[in-house]
């Protein structure tokens, strides 16, 4: 059975007060979504303990892999691991298409500043020169763009 109201619930079932519902089947849905993304954004630094959901000023990724199509001149393979973001708090939405008929949810993201902190492992080769090797790597991103599509479960 699907309500009638697209809700965030915490782990006992409570609306949280600072969030407006959104009707599912609203035309202005999308619109919706976003105020409440925007409401909850000045939670995410410090988390928020009643949905169980720990701070997101920083974005834990497993791995990322690089491998730049092989050229005679350039080749160049790389796995990123470990990788923390951080700054994550911190973004504009760009857009919210969200259709629960359909199911779908993509959210566009911008963070204007994001640091990158990683374990990485290299080889590859530019022009003559060959290269292999590993070791701590640092970034910092300026304007960086997200697109996140969720496929949302309604209960």
């Amino acid at each position: 059975m699907f309500a009638d109201n697209v809700v965030v619930k915490d782990k006992n079932q409570n609306v949280a007060t600072y969030i407006t519902p959104c009707k599912r089947y609203a035309p202005d849905i999308s619109q919706c979504w976003e105020s409440t993304l925007l409401q909850l954004r000045p939670h995410f630094k410090d988390g928020i303990p009643e949905f169980d959901l720990p701070p997101v000023s920083t974005l834990q990724v497993n791995q990322v892999h690089l491998d730049q199509d092989n050229t005679a001149n350039v080749n160049f393979i790389a796995d990123l691991y470990n990788i923390t973001f951080s700054g994550a708090d911190n973004f504009d939405v760009v857009y919210t298409n969200a259709d629960f008929k359909a199911l779908v949810l993509e959210e566009g993201l911008a963070f204007p500043k994001l640091a990158m902190r990683a374990d990485y492992k290299a080889k590859g080769k530019v022009l003559l020169f060959e290269f292999e090797g590993e070791g701590k790597a640092t970034g910092e991103y300026g304007k960086t763009d997200f697109e996140i599509d969720l496929e949302p479960v309604l209960k």
